[in-house]
């Protein structure tokens, strides 16, 4: 039986064009939209990781200083005072540990510097620093074991080049359907947020892998 105390919250804002329509994170860079964001938060923690000021695309690729956000209030208002597009709460992760790696991050090299790419090829030319708001949040669920404890379908890795808004909803949208069929009494929990079951990829876009692939490119 999980303890509805035990929750972990998961933000996402989805890369946007200058139109608001939905796209992928490099997409919204190169035309001047919105590239989105995931935070993390759990009763000790709010994971949130952004570039220090505004961006050009060359900066979004090589890196740039970094900052956190300590607040989703403060992330709704970096984010055009836009609310997340998706809330998905999971009950399943190993907390202490996703709290442990968040306080590691902070002082690791890698906390350096903010990079659309994440920990890839340009960490290494960056001394090892570098990564993303959705690279973080990626890790720190990793951390968590949300691997081991959900079924998870890795098919959606080989059509990303990288952790963006939009895989991480894929990821957290495989997840929850796992969390809710081997636990289905987490749906009446009542915690300071709920998912927003309505906003995760539908199962048959999930069950197929080159819509599933459209909807994270």
């Amino acid at each position: 039986m999980l303890d509805q105390n035990n929750w972990c919250v998961i933000y996402i804002w989805r890369s946007t064009g200058p139109d608001g329509k939905f796209c992928s994170s490099s997409d919204a860079i190169s035309c001047n939209g919105n590239v989105g964001h995931v935070s993390l938060r759990t009763k000790e923690t709010y994971a949130s990781f952004w570039p220090a000021k505004g961006i050009t695309s060359k900066e979004a690729a090589l890196g740039t200083h970094a900052t956190f956000v300590e607040t989703f209030e403060e992330d709704c208002h970096n984010e055009e005072n836009r609310k997340p597009h998706t809330t998905v709460v999971l009950y399943s992760l190993d907390i202490n540990k996703i709290n442990t790696g968040f306080q590691d991050f902070k002082i690791s090299r890698a906390a350096e510097r903010w990079s659309l790419f994440g920990k890839s090829l340009v960490s290494w030319f960056n001394k090892g620093r570098g990564q993303s708001c959705s690279g973080l949040v990626y890790a720190l669920l990793d951390i968590g074991e949300i691997f081991t404890r959900l079924d998870y379908n890795s098919d959606w890795e080989r059509d990303c080049l990288h952790t963006s808004p939009n895989s991480i909803l894929h990821l957290l949208s495989t997840a929850k359907y796992s969390e809710l069929e081997k636990h289905p009494e987490t749906k009446y929990f009542n915690t300071p947020v709920a998912s927003d079951l309505e906003q995760l990829i539908p199962r048959d876009a999930l069950r197929n892998r080159a819509v599933a692939a459209c909807s994270i490119m």
